[in-house]
């Protein structure tokens, strides 16, 4: 979902994904999730079953936008573009809440 969180945003703006920049937004927003999403809780299987638990994403979300915008300046030095990070995280939050939600129904209908 990252990845497509991603790619979206290149294609909404006309970027070229042929160039390998998209790397720049989708390495440092990978990363952030990781460090981020492991100490919540959400690798874990219980907690991607249960509907009630979708606060944890839409709070690692809160926490990776920011994040993934600093590791970001990291790769291309500069300045943190305050709406850039903005968008990034309401699109993270609402790519993966809408996924887990998903998977979480998924999963208990299987069950």
């Amino acid at each position: 979902m990252l990845l497509a969180v991603t790619l979206i945003g290149f294609v909404v703006h006309e970027r070229s994904l042929a160039g390998g920049r998209w790397l720049s937004t989708f390495l440092p927003l990978a990363a952030a999730w990781a460090g981020i999403a492991l100490p919540l809780g959400l690798y874990q299987f219980e907690t991607a079953r249960q509907p009630a638990q979708i606060w944890r994403v839409l709070l690692a979300a809160v926490y990776t936008g920011p994040l993934a915008g600093l590791l970001r300046t990291l790769w291309y030095p500069g300045m943190i573009i305050p709406v850039f990070v903005l968008v990034l995280t309401a699109m993270t939050a609402a790519g993966l809440g809408v996924w887990r939600l998903a998977l979480s129904f998924l999963i208990r209908k299987r069950a």
